[in-house]
C-alpha cells in the first residue's frame, strides 16, 4: 500500500475514533443508558430536513469515506452504510453522555446528506468519464 494511502487511512481512523468519543469525553465518560427520542410524526420528520448541519457533515463524511475505499467492491454502498452507522452511533453517543440531543429523526438529514454525497460522486465520475471519452 502506498504511504500516502496508509497515512490517509490512519488519519481517517483517528477521525472516526475521535468522533465516536467526542460526546463521552464531553461528559467526562460519565455514561448512562441512552435517553433518546425514538418516535416522531411526519411533521417532525419533515422539520428534521432543516437540520442543514447534519446534511452538510454527512455529505462531507460520505466523500471522505468514499475516498478511503479505492478498489473496494460496492464502494458506494459501503460508504453509504458506514455513514448511516456513524450517524446512528453519534446519536447514541449523545444519548449515553447526556450532551446533545439524541433524536433518531436526525437520521433523516443524515441519509439526505449521504445521498447528496452519492450524487456528487456520480456527477464527478460522469464528468470525468465524458472528458476521457
Amino acid at each position: 500500500m502506498r504511504i500516502a494511502l496508509w497515512v490517509s487511512r490512519a488519519l481517517y481512523a483517528l477521525f472516526i475514533l475521535y468522533s465516536l468519543l467526542y460526546f463521552p469525553m464531553m461528559s467526562g465518560f460519565r455514561l448512562s443508558a441512552p435517553r433518546c427520542e425514538w418516535t416522531f410524526g411526519p411533521a417532525l420528520g419533515v422539520h428534521s430536513l432543516t437540520n442543514y448541519r447534519h446534511i452538510v457533515l454527512l455529505c462531507l463524511f460520505f466523500l471522505l469515506t468514499y475516498a478511503q475505499l479505492p478498489g473496494v467492491r460496492h464502494r458506494m454502498a459501503w460508504s453509504f452504510a458506514i455513514c448511516m452507522v456513524m450517524g446512528l452511533l453519534a446519536e447514541l453517543g449523545q444519548g449515553v453522555s447526556g450532551h446533545g440531543h439524541c433524536r433518531m429523526r436526525d437520521l433523516i438529514p443524515d441519509a439526505v446528506g449521504t445521498a447528496a454525497g452519492t450524487v456528487l460522486v456520480l456527477l464527478i465520475r460522469h464528468r470525468f468519464a465524458r472528458r476521457t471519452a
